[in-house]
């Protein structure tokens, strides 16, 4: 479902997205686990690739972006995400998720998906396994 002030919530990344032309879109997931906040970042590059960079709170300083490969496009995911179904409740962990591509950005309040969660084919799932790899 879409958070309370859904653009204004995707606003810092669209604020990133103009301040960085090289930048085609951008994904962050932020949620917790074990008494921690975590973030995942992945930025694709207007070139295709892709930067991906994941941190807890624990940590000072956010580490530095690492090239990453990955078989999606973050734009049509969120054109997807915009017009699909809200995913179903996984009993997972509260998540935010945030996506921004050109002038558009939406932010999104979903559980996550849990490590034995079966795939299912929708676009938060996609990006989910984009960020952190599963499920």
């Amino acid at each position: 479902m879409a958070a309370p002030g859904a653009q204004r919530a995707a606003r810092p990344l669209l604020e990133r997205l103009r301040a960085h032309p090289e930048h085609h879109a951008i994904c962050v997931i932020t949620g917790g686990a074990h008494g921690s906040l975590f973030t995942g970042e992945l930025v694709q590059l207007r070139e295709g690739g892709f930067l991906h960079r994941a941190w807890s709170d624990s940590q000072t300083v956010a580490p530095a972006f690492e090239a990453a490969a990955r078989d999606l496009d973050l734009e049509r995911e969120l054109f997807a995400l915009e017009g699909a179904a809200p995913p179903p409740d996984t009993g997972g962990r509260l998540v935010t998720l945030c996506v921004a591509a050109g002038e558009r950005g939406l932010a999104l309040e979903l559980t996550r998906p849990l490590t034995t969660t079966p795939w299912i084919e929708h676009p938060a799932f996609r990006l989910y396994r984009a960020v952190w790899g599963w499920p």
